[in-house]
C-alpha cells in the first residue's frame, strides 16, 4: 500500500523516526501482590502510552489462560524511544505510526509478564519510602501544569533479607534520547533513563527492578542544579543549571 509497515518510534521531536539500532531492551515488567484475600498485578511497560482497549485485551488473555487476579493495573514509563502505539509519531503529523503487528506483540508479552509473576509467588514483606531530590527538578512544557517532585519506592523483601523486587515511581518523561540533538541517539530503540535506573537498582539490591512514570503530565527532562536548592515557595524563582 506504499506505507512503511515497520516500527516508528513514539514521542520525541515529532515524526518519521524509524529505529536504526537497539540501544537497550524495552520491557513489560510485573509485580503481583497477594495478601491471601486480594490478588493484584502491577505492570509497567516501556512505552509512551497505551490505550485502555489494549490493556483490556491483556486482561482477557490472562483470564483466558486461567490466571486468577482480582485486579490488573497498568502503567507506561512514558518512554519516547519505544514503538508508537498511540498514533502520533508516524511518517508525519497526520499519519499514524502504529504498527498493528507490534501491538499484538505488546499485548502477548505484557500478558506473559503477568502470568510469570502470578505463577511464581514468594513470601515477602512490603516496605515503602519516598524522597524529594534537592539537586534537580522537573521542567514543564505547557500550562497549567502539576508536578509531584517526590520519588516513591516500594520494595518486596523476603524473610531472609533477600530483595524480590523494587519499584520506583517518579513523575517525569523518559525522553532524553527522543529529543537528542544527536541524529543517531534519536533513532535508537531504548527504554531511555529507566534502563539505567533498573540496572543500578538490581546491581545494588538484587531482585527485579521496575519503574513507573507516576503523575506525569507535561513534566519534561529535569533541570539539574550545581548545588542543593531551597524548596521554600517564592513569587519569583530563578536558578542556573543544565
Amino acid at each position: 500500500d506504499g506505507r512503511w509497515d515497520g516500527i516508528y518510534l513514539g514521542g520525541g521531536d515529532c515524526c518519521d523516526r524509524q529505529p536504526t539500532a537497539v540501544l537497550d531492551p524495552i520491557w513489560a515488567r510485573t509485580i503481583v501482590v497477594d495478601n491471601g484475600d486480594h490478588r493484584v498485578s502491577i505492570t509497567s511497560v516501556d512505552n509512551e502510552g497505551v490505550f485502555k482497549e489494549y490493556w483490556d485485551r491483556v486482561r482477557a488473555k490472562v483470564r483466558a489462560d486461567g490466571v486468577r487476579l482480582d485486579e490488573m493495573f497498568f502503567s507506561s514509563t512514558h518512554d519516547e524511544s519505544a514503538p508508537d502505539t498511540i498514533g502520533i509519531s508516524g511518517p508525519n503529523q497526520f499519519v499514524s505510526g502504529v504498527d498493528p503487528f507490534y501491538v499484538e506483540y505488546l499485548i502477548a508479552r505484557s500478558a506473559e509478564s503477568i502470568e510469570q509473576a502470578a505463577r511464581r509467588p514468594q513470601r515477602a514483606n512490603l516496605r515503602f519510602g519516598s524522597a524529594r531530590p534537592l539537586d534537580l527538578t522537573t521542567c514543564w512544557s505547557s500550562y497549567p501544569f502539576a508536578a509531584d517532585e517526590s520519588v516513591g519506592v516500594m520494595q518486596a523483601v523476603r524473610p531472609d533479607g533477600r530483595v524480590v523486587a523494587t519499584m520506583v515511581n517518579y513523575g517525569i518523561h523518559a525522553e532524553e534520547l527522543g529529543f537528542s540533538d544527536d541524529s543517531q541517539d534519536r533513532l535508537h530503540l531504548s527504554s531511555d533513563w529507566p534502563h539505567f535506573a533498573r540496572v543500578a537498582l538490581e546491581a545494588r539490591f538484587g531482585g527485579m527492578a521496575m519503574t513507573m512514570a507516576g503523575s506525569v503530565g507535561s513534566v519534561e527532562m529535569p533541570q539539574v542544579y550545581p548545588r542543593l536548592r531551597d524548596h521554600t515557595p517564592t513569587d519569583l524563582y530563578s536558578s542556573v543549571g543544565n
